[in-house]
């Protein structure tokens, strides 16, 4: 009987774990909102802007803001998989790409364009 006990634990600790795993955003929904994004040592030195996922017409849409929300630059295209997001921007007389990958619940790493280290961390609404 005992071990008939402690195998309906260990199931009981299966399922829970996985209910747990299954409840994190992936995708658009981990995604979606402000990034505050910091890329690293470019030619210009370090960069901060604002990358912003949202869906227009249920299609992903991507902005690139300054900290006062104004589009400072052309966004060509955008898109979200269940671990990364990316965004194609013209800047500087280049089309570059920003490729962000989930770290944790708010942080995200990626690159620019294979060169760049790029890190973000979520803006929460009221907390920028």
């Amino acid at each position: 009987m005992k071990k008939v006990n402690v195998f309906f634990a260990a199931m009981l600790f299966v399922f829970l774990s996985a209910g747990v795993n299954a409840a994190e955003d992936t995708g658009f929904d981990y995604f979606k909102g402000k990034w505050d994004v910091l890329i690293k040592g470019t030619p210009n030195g370090d960069v901060n802007m604002v990358i912003v996922f949202d869906k227009i017409d249920d299609k992903v849409a991507g902005s690139i803001q300054d900290y006062e929300g104004n589009d400072v630059l052309e966004v060509t295209s955008a898109r979200i998989e269940p671990e990364w997001a990316s965004v194609n921007f013209f800047a500087e007389g280049y089309d570059l790409t920003i490729t962000l990958r989930k770290k944790d619940k708010d942080n995200v790493t990626g690159d620019m364009m294979y060169m760049f280290d790029v890190e973000g961390k979520r803006i929460i609404e009221g907390k920028e």
